[in-house]
């Protein structure tokens, strides 16, 4: 019968196989797969909000689709904005910190 700390070992894998794959510059497209592959992983809706662009609440006013006040989200909404925020901080997790500073400015996960 196995006991806790039989399963140490594994759980120190575990914690391996979760973190993003680092961006190395040696290898952009190999890195570039296997952080599609990282993110549709944990949530495909995740690698959609990156694929899709962010997501804009908006609501129509006169006829015109316009900006909605962030008191007026849904819980749809910040669902969605949620999304990105994730796959933002899971790229910026893959990067190195010079290679962040490069990034800081980017407005979301699509634009990084």
């Amino acid at each position: 019968m196995f006991k806790m700390k039989d399963y140490q070992p594994l759980v120190h894998l575990s914690l391996i196989i979760m973190t993003p794959p680092f961006f190395d510059y040696n290898d952009y497209v190999y890195w570039k797969y296997m952080i599609i592959i990282y993110l549709q992983s944990i949530d495909y809706d995740l690698w959609l909000s990156i694929e899709n662009r962010p997501h804009k609440p908006t609501k129509i006013k006169n006829d015109i689709t316009v900006p909605k006040p962030k008191s007026k989200y849904s819980d749809g909404d910040r669902k969605l904005l949620s999304m990105d925020a994730k796959a933002m901080n899971t790229l910026y997790c893959a990067f190195s910190r010079s290679e962040s500073n490069r990034v800081i400015s980017c407005r979301n996960a699509r634009d990084i």
